[in-house]
């Protein structure tokens, strides 16, 4: 399990790596995340930590 979880971590750090590259998420965030999702406990404790860097919320503001 924890070569599985080891295995997520590093696929979840890629894709926000790629999302740096692309602009679309600060270099600042992305090191905060980097250091949540290397101490979260499970699969599904990383997924959520990622998912502060990659969900778009709907609002009311147009641009």
């Amino acid at each position: 399990m924890q070569g599985n979880l080891a295995q997520v971590k590093s696929d979840i750090l890629d894709e926000l790596k790629m999302r740096v590259e692309d602009r679309i998420l600060e270099p600042n965030n992305y090191e905060v995340l980097c250091k949540l999702i290397n101490k979260a406990d499970s699969i599904s404790e990383a997924q959520a930590i990622a998912a502060l860097g990659t969900t778009y919320k709907k609002n009311r503001f147009s641009f």
